[in-house]
Order: C-alpha cells, then structure tokens, then sequence
C-alpha cells in the first residue's frame, strides 16, 4: 500500500499539533474504508475530549461501536469526573485482559494515556510498549520523560527515526526530548 493515498494523513497531522477544532471541521472525508472510518472518528473524538467535551463523546458512542471508539468513550469518561476513575480504570482492566481485543493498538493507547495519568507509568509501559503505531512510541517517549528517562526517551526516539524521521510525531518527541534534556540542565530548572 505504499502508493496509495493516505485519507486521513491532514486530519492526524491537525490532532497531533493541538489544531483540535481543524480536525474536526475537516473530518467529514468520503470514500474511507470501514478501519479508515473507525480511525477517523477516533481522531475526531479524541479530539473533541481535548476541547473537554467529554459529555458529546460520552453519548455519541454507543455500547454497539467498535472497540476504539470504546476506548475513547473510556477516556472521556475517566477525564470528565473524578468519580468515574475507578470505575473506568476496572472496565479497562478487564479490556486489557480479554484477548480477543486488548491487542488493539487504540485501546493500547488510551490504556497508555490513562495509567500515565495515573502516575503509574509501569502499567502505561505495560501496553505501550510494544509499540506498533508511531502514536505509541510518541507515548513512550512522553511516558520515559515523565519518569526522568531520558536515555530510555531517546531509545524510544532513535525507533521513530527509523520508522519515519519525517514523521510528525517524530518531529514533536525530538522537541520534547530535547526540551526535557535542555530544562534537567538547566541552572534555572524548577524541577
């Protein structure tokens, strides 16, 4: 599939650089395939949730949606009350453990995202580690930074590059790494 055209390359490259709302205005796309579609409403959701509106993302995906979605739907219930961690924490748990599903790499991702914001950057690594998409080794990357890992950041880094140097997820773990690396030298740092 090299020469074929990648639909959704602008609607990532707008969520990837915080241009959440130019996502979403762009996102009604014709013609996607049936996992092209599922990656695009997760893109649009996710985005949605970084503008906070968790409550839209909450009623639109219902029960019958494909698992992504229903990953995402997660993420937005875990982030939009503190009450519903616990709750959203268990039901992913028990995602991750059914094997007919826990290998897929949005639900691996949003597993990431969760359990960082949890501050439990072991169980982050746990389904993120793998890899497979350049989302997740952009999270690593974020994950290896928030422990003070930055050899292991770099590691991390050094798969992008291989993978796609031009890459914008790759280009964004450069600057965190190098802005992590420049702050913990700093004479000025806060940390």
């Amino acid at each position: 599939m090299a020469g074929a055209p990648d639909h959704l390359f602008n609607l990532r490259n707008n969520f990837y650089l915080g241009a959440y709302q130019a996502a979403i205005n762009t996102s009604d796309l014709p013609n996607l395939s049936p996992d092209d579609a599922v990656e695009r409403d997760s893109l649009v959701y996710r985005s949605y949730i970084a503008l906070a509106s968790y409550q839209l993302v909450i009623h639109e995906i219902d029960d019958a949606a494909a698992t992504p979605l229903q990953a995402v739907k997660l993420l937005a219930l875990y982030l939009s009350s503190p009450e519903n961690k616990e709750s959203t924490i268990s039901s992913l748990k028990e995602w991750l453990a059914d094997s007919a599903i826990a290998n897929n790499a949005i639900l691996r991702l949003i597993a990431g995202i969760i359990f960082m914001h949890e501050e439990d950057y072991n169980e982050a690594l746990k389904h993120t580690n793998a890899g497979g998409t350049m989302e997740l080794h952009a999270l690593n990357v974020q994950i290896f930074l928030k422990m003070h890992r930055s050899d292991y950041a770099e590691k991390q880094l050094r798969i992008m590059q291989q993978i796609d140097e031009d890459h914008t997820l790759t280009q964004l773990a450069t600057a965190w790494l190098n802005l992590a690396v420049v702050s913990a030298s700093s004479p000025f740092s806060y940390n």
